[in-house]
Order: structure tokens, then sequence, then C-alpha cells
């Protein structure tokens, strides 16, 4: 584990990383992928996440923190698009391509994001995803 430095000369809490000779970094990986299927066949993805966090988070810090990071990210960005659909909804008789604008902008930023996740959880990196709550 490395400690990383604030900036403000206090370290910030040790990341984990994967355990060598195990396939953490393949498992956290999954976490971050299965989260993509989100955006296709809403909520599984978080479901296949969830799975891995709650079975091979007890055994690798690392999982459990990439798991976690996965979770909390697709269940923001599920609220966002519920927002938006409901938005849809009441507001029909508003021009519609505002929500669907936005919409689309949250659906590529989800895939993008996801992507980069699993690549760096496949290389044994700690990612976190920007604006996301902190819900686990």
């Amino acid at each position: 584990m490395s400690e990383r430095n604030t900036g403000q000369g206090q370290p910030s809490i040790p990341r984990p990383g994967p355990r060598p000779g195990t396939d953490d970094a393949r498992v956290a990986s999954r976490a971050h992928l299965f989260g993509l299927s989100n955006l296709v066949v809403w909520p599984l993805g978080m479901v296949g996440t969830l799975v891995i966090y709650l079975v091979r988070g007890r055994r690798s810090p690392y999982v459990r923190e990439q798991a976690a990071q996965a979770l909390n990210f697709w269940l923001t960005l599920s609220l966002v698009i519920i927002g938006l659909v409901g938005s849809l909804v009441t507001m029909f008789i508003a021009p519609l391509i505002i929500p669907l604008f936005v919409f689309l902008v949250v659906w590529v930023y989800g895939l993008v994001m996801g992507l980069i996740g699993a690549v760096a959880a496949r290389s044994g990196k700690s990612f976190r995803y920007p604006l996301t709550a902190g819900i686990l």
C-alpha cells in the first residue's frame, strides 16, 4: 500500500492494491464492467457489481474498494437517469430536446467512465469516479 500526499502536507488514507498472485485486478475490473450493462439492461449491472462486492470484497480490500466505487457511481448515475425520465414524463408539454440531450450526455459519460474504471482496475490501480455520491 502506498500513501498519497493530499498536497497539504498530510498523507491521505493508503489505498489498497491487488494482492500479488491473485486475480484481484481481474475481478475488480469485472466489477466496473458489470456496471456498464446498466446502460442497456438496468439494474442488472448493479446486481453483478453488488455480488462481487459482497462475495469477493470480504477476501480482498482492493476488490471491495473498487466494487464500492463502481456501485456508488452506478447508483448515482441511476438516480440522475431516473430524475431525467421523471422530468420527461412530467414536462411532456415543454421542449423535450433538453432532457433528451442531457440523457445522452449522461449515458456517454457512464460508458466512458465505466471503461476507464475497468481499465484502471485491470492494471491494479485504484480508481475513483468523479461526481459520485459516497453511498458505500
